[in-house]
C-alpha cells in the first residue's frame, strides 16, 4: 500500500513537470524565433558577373570562311572568362582590347563552368571587315532585372527576395553575381504567370543605391 502511494506521488511530480515544461518551451521557442515581415513589393536589381559571361557564338569572317576559333577550342555559353594569358579583364570592353592587341599570337583563357575553373588554349582570327583579332563571342559582364521581396528582417536590415536564380536570357545559364545593388523601380507593366509559364514584371529604375545584393 505504501509503495503504491509512493508511486502515484513520484507520477505527480513527473506529470507536473512535464506540463511546467509544456507551458515553458513554446514561449522560449517564441522570443528566439525571428520577426519576419511579409514582402510583395519590387525592387530594381544591377549586378555585375563573376568574371566575363559567355551568352553566345559568332563566326569570324576571315579570310573569306566563316570559323569559329573559341568553340574550336571548347569554350560554351555559360562559361566565364576570368583571365587572359594571366591578366584579369575587367569587363567585356578591357577583354576585346586583350584580345584585339593580341598580334595574332594564342591566348591562354582561363574560365569557370559550373563552378570549376579551365583552361584551354584560343587562336585568334583577323576579321575580314576591320582586321581585328576576334575569338568568335558574345559575351556579357554586367545585367539588371527586377525582383519581388519576399520577406522583410529588422535584424541587420535585411530582406530576401526568394525564386529562380538570376539567369542569362540567351544562353538561359545561371549569372554567377560578383557583386550588385538594389534600386528602387516603378512598376510599367505585369505578366501573369501560369503553369509552365512565369510571370513577368516590367518597368524602370526611379531611385539610387537603395541596398546591396548578395548571391
Amino acid at each position: 500500500m505504501k509503495n503504491k502511494k509512493i508511486i502515484k506521488r513520484v507520477a505527480l511530480v513527473l506529470l507536473l513537470a512535464l506540463l511546467v515544461s509544456l507551458s515553458i518551451l513554446p514561449a522560449a521557442a517564441e522570443r528566439q524565433r525571428p520577426l519576419l515581415l511579409v514582402g510583395g513589393m519590387p525592387f530594381g536589381v544591377r549586378y555585375t558577373t563573376e568574371g566575363i559571361m559567355i551568352v553566345g557564338y559568332c563566326d569570324v569572317e576571315s579570310s573569306g570562311r566563316a570559323e569559329n576559333p573559341a568553340r574550336a577550342a571548347g569554350l560554351c555559353p555559360g562559361d566565364c572568362i576570368i583571365k587572359i594569358n594571366e591578366a584579369e579583364p575587367g569587363g567585356a570592353a578591357e577583354l576585346s582590347e586583350l584580345i584585339a592587341h593580341c598580334a595574332g599570337q594564342a591566348l591562354d583563357v582561363c574560365y569557370l563552368r559550373d563552378g570549376v575553373e579551365g583552361r584551354t588554349c584560343v587562336q585568334p582570327l583577323p576579321c575580314d571587315e576591320d582586321g581585328r583579332f576576334r575569338l568568335g563571342l558574345f559575351v556579357r559582364d554586367s545585367g539588371a532585372g527586377i525582383g519581388t521581396v519576399t520577406f522583410l528582417s529588422r535584424e541587420g536590415n535585411v530582406f530576401a527576395g526568394l525564386g529562380h536564380g538570376i539567369c542569362d536570357g540567351e544562353s538561359g545559364a545561371l549569372v554567377p553575381l560578383a557583386r550588385g545593388s538594389v534600386m528602387g523601380v516603378r512598376i510599367g507593366s505585369v505578366r501573369r504567370g501560369a503553369a509552365g509559364a512565369p510571370g513577368e514584371l516590367k518597368g524602370h529604375f526611379s531611385d539610387g543605391k537603395l541596398g546591396t545584393l548578395l548571391g
